[in-house]
């Protein structure tokens, strides 16, 4: 029986090597559906507690574990898709459990109690005398030598044979110096000559000038947006300095509302040709904000409807006049 299985898995063996995986294989899914299926019913056939299956693969005794391992091995013969294969690992997981219980049940190992031991060998070693009794520990130690390895000749270690006697090596104490009154002169630090500043140092950084650029250019675009107001006005018929001064703070209320005399900030530092020129603006911006010589907020729409003076909602940007 031993030499047909050989054969048997021997021929297998050949067949794996020239069978087909996945959909090279051509198997329909029907074919994989009957094989999930038969794989599955085995699982539960090894894990059911109401059949003796699972108690016959822990016995060494029992056959069970040999026919379930031949019925797995058949049914991973017409494994050729993934899903399938992890369905025979977990069989395969669960089989080699029930083979490691039978392992166990084979190997017997001696068992002692600790507490019995002990008083085995008192009972054994207690020399009694007329008025005590004590522990024979040198026939102890003659009976269990044997249980250890000897001594090996000629043993040293770092300070000398072990036979002969050791004399620590005495350390000298540290001696401390007494702190003496030293009668040398004390010298003059030397004067730090201050070195002239070079005319680079009266240059701006570049980041200086980046923002005085953005300064500059600030201070041109709201100049910019009051001629477009006034423009606006020309085209109105209209003059701030034919206004009354009620009609005048109205239409200034208007103004101030709708953001008109603010420039928008997107038009202000975005570059859309270049991201980092969009960068540098905005961080130049930003410190015009920290210093106080700028100003940003934003336009709702609800004030760009009130106000009427053609602005759009979004960040606006706004040049602070200095104190």
């Amino acid at each position: 029986e031993e030499e047909e299985e050989e054969e048997q898995q021997e021929l297998v063996r050949r067949k794996s090597k020239r069978q087909k995986v996945m959909s090279a294989s051509n198997q329909t899914e029907t074919q994989r559906r009957q094989l999930r299926h038969d794989q599955r019913k085995l699982y539960s056939k090894m894990t059911d507690t109401t059949l003796n299956v699972n108690e016959e693969m822990g016995n060494v005794e029992s056959s069970v574990l040999h026919k379930v391992r031949k019925e797995n091995n058949v049914l991973w013969d017409n494994v050729r898709y993934t899903r399938e294969a992890v369905l025979d690992g977990e069989n395969i997981d669960l089989i080699s459990s029930r083979a490691a219980r039978q392992v166990d049940k084979l190997i017997s190992v001696p068992r002692y109690d600790a507490n019995r031991l002990a008083q085995k060998i008192r009972s054994k070693l207690t020399i009694q005398s007329t008025s005590s009794s004590s522990f024979d520990w040198r026939t102890f130690g003659v009976e269990v030598g044997s249980c250890f390895n000897s001594l090996p000749s000629y043993c040293s270690f770092l300070n000398g044979p072990i036979d002969t006697s050791y004399t620590p090596k005495e350390r000298k104490k540290p001696v401390r110096r007494s702190a003496e009154d030293d009668d040398g002169e004390e010298e003059e630090v030397d004067a730090v000559h201050q070195k002239s500043k070079s005319k680079d140092d009266n240059k701006l950084s570049a980041v200086e000038k980046q923002i005085k650029v953005l300064n500059k250019t600030l201070k041109n675009r709201d100049d910019e947006e009051k001629n477009k107001l006034n423009e606006r006005l020309d085209e109105e018929g209209l003059s701030m300095a034919d206004m009354e001064s009620a009609e005048k703070k109205k239409f200034m209320k208007r103004v101030r509302k709708a953001g008109a005399l603010k420039p928008c900030m997107v038009q202000f530092v975005m570059n859309p040709d270049s991201f980092t020129q969009t960068v540098e603006n905005i961080f130049g911006l930003s410190f015009l904000v920290k210093k106080g010589d700028a100003e940003v907020g934003v336009r709702t729409a609800e004030d760009c409807k009130e106000g009427n003076l053609g602005t759009i909602p979004g960040p606006w940007v706004k040049k602070r006049k200095s104190d």
